[in-house]
């Protein structure tokens, strides 16, 4: 099976790089791993009067893959290479970036914080909890080596 890539116009007018990943993903077993759904989130926020929301970088290469990192080869005009990290348009990337970030911020979620996507929402109803919050969960991200992107 080959694997394509290209590049497109990002936001912004950037170039991005794009593996076309839809073959593999029509015959990759999907894992279970269930996504905060928009409601559940604003009701668990529901009364906190401080929030932050910070926008996690370049996410899915935080996890390296070592196991089956074959399967992520893709051509391009200079030849073939393959991901040492989980690369974005594979069909369990999303669950299995979750399963981590959740794992990074432990037995704090749901409590002081929730992961969607590729934010993390921090939530308090009093100032001193919130700030107490905010860098218990800054730590957490910091130790994993996970990146935020200052931009958003």
């Amino acid at each position: 099976m080959v694997i394509t890539s290209c590049y497109y116009q990002g936001k912004g007018g950037s170039p991005r790089f794009c593996v076309d990943y839809r073959k593999p993903n029509l015959i990759t077993e999907r894992d279970v791993y269930l996504l905060l759904r928009i409601d559940d989130i604003a009701d668990k926020v529901a009364g906190s009067n401080y929030f932050t929301i910070l926008d996690l970088k370049s996410g899915y290469w935080l996890i390296p893959i070592a196991e089956n990192k074959e399967k992520t080869t893709f051509v391009t005009t200079d030849g073939l290479y393959e991901f040492n990290v989980l690369p974005f348009g594979l069909s369990n990337a999303l669950s299995t970036f979750h399963l981590v970030i959740d794992s990074v911020v432990g037995a704090v979620r749901w409590d002081i914080t929730l992961v969607y996507l590729h934010d993390v929402t921090i939530y308090s109803k009093i100032f001193e909890k919130y700030i107490q919050h905010l860098a218990m969960v800054l730590t957490a991200l910091e130790k994993a080596n996970v990146k935020l992107n200052p931009g958003k």
